[in-house]
């Protein structure tokens, strides 16, 4: 899909993400990182650093540097280059997804001369194993593609989540407090307020409580 380069008008920041004027079009990806268990970002390397593409996604989305909350997912991380600093960018993609909450990640790392990746299979096999284990995920390597299927089970469980919005005010002046921390209890999954007080918490089991 196709999304408009990122203007830096902060409004995903300062306000919420629904503000920025380029929301429709990255909406349907960000439901699927709400929704999803763990994700897969690749880019080959470009001059030293990551795609066009990849960047400007990661600028999209930079409000979660100061809201993350995407601390309940994994992330498998693949960099592909014919030179040098396939290590470095997967660190930098690390260090983003890090930012946005992601605490579990996996790097891959691929410096090849040769157009066939047979010789990576059995890396990627290990790797996907431990991201996609006891997340009812399974997944196929088609060609150059990883295919993933979620079971039946695993669709019930995700349809039983829901979303948890609010705001936060002072007792006693009923002002909006910026920079709260709200966490659903008994998890590491949680939010910071933002500059008006509020939050939003994605896939939150329906029993779940905040504090």
């Amino acid at each position: 899909m196709k999304i408009p380069m990122c203007t830096g008008c902060f409004n995903c920041i300062l306000k919420t993400e629904k503000k920025c004027p380029h929301y429709e079009s990255i909406k349907y990806i960000n439901n699927k990182i709400d929704w999803c268990d763990a994700m897969i970002i690749t880019s080959p390397v470009y001059s030293l650093q990551v795609s066009g593409q990849l960047k400007n996604f990661i600028d999209h989305m930079s409000y979660n540097f100061h809201r993350p909350k995407y601390f309940n997912k994994k992330a498998l991380i693949i960099t592909t280059t014919a030179g040098v600093d396939a290590k470095e960018i997967s660190n930098y993609i690390k260090e983003v997804l890090t930012f946005w909450g992601i605490n579990t990640t996996y790097k891959l790392p691929i410096v090849y001369r040769n157009a066939k990746l047979e010789i990576y299979d059995k890396q990627i096999d290990k790797v996907l194993n431990e991201v996609f284990a006891n997340t009812g995920i399974t997944w196929l390597i088609q060609g150059n593609d990883v295919v993933l299927k979620v079971s039946k089970t695993e669709s019930v469980q995700q349809a039983k989540k829901t979303e948890i919005v609010g705001v936060v005010t002072d007792a006693r002046t009923g002002e909006a407090i910026i920079g709260a921390s709200v966490a659903i209890v008994g998890t590491t999954t949680g939010v910071i307020t933002d500059i008006d007080g509020k939050f939003t918490i994605n896939n939150v089991p329906s029993s779940s409580k905040t504090y």
